[in-house]
Order: structure tokens, then sequence, then C-alpha cells
């Protein structure tokens, strides 16, 4: 899908990722702690896409 976009538009959603990424593994949540570590998980579970990702876009 990120291959039919602009280069640009392509980069700013893998970097749009990996700031959601990032957020949820450094930001806790102290109202529901429960929410942080299903964050986490998600987190780790998306890494490698977001690394393909990159990987994909470089030149």
């Amino acid at each position: 899908m990120l291959h039919t976009l602009p280069p640009d538009a392509s980069r700013f959603v893998v970097a749009l990722a990996g700031m959601w990424s990032i957020r949820a593994t450094t930001i806790p949540d102290t109202v529901m702690p429960g929410i942080s570590r299903r964050r986490r998980a998600r987190s780790a579970a998306l890494r490698p896409l977001v690394s393909r990702l990159i990987d994909d876009l470089r030149p």
C-alpha cells in the first residue's frame, strides 16, 4: 500500500507509526496500568513491520 503513495507520504506514515510506537512504550498510564502493558505488547508486535517499512523506503 505504501508503494502507491508519493515518497513523502510514505515516509510520513512510517514516521507516524514509529512515533506512536515510541510514545506507547515510554509514557506510562497511571490511571489504568493494564493499558500500558497492552501498548507495549502492541508496540513490540509492530516493531518488525515498522523496521521493514523503513528498510523499504531507503534508497
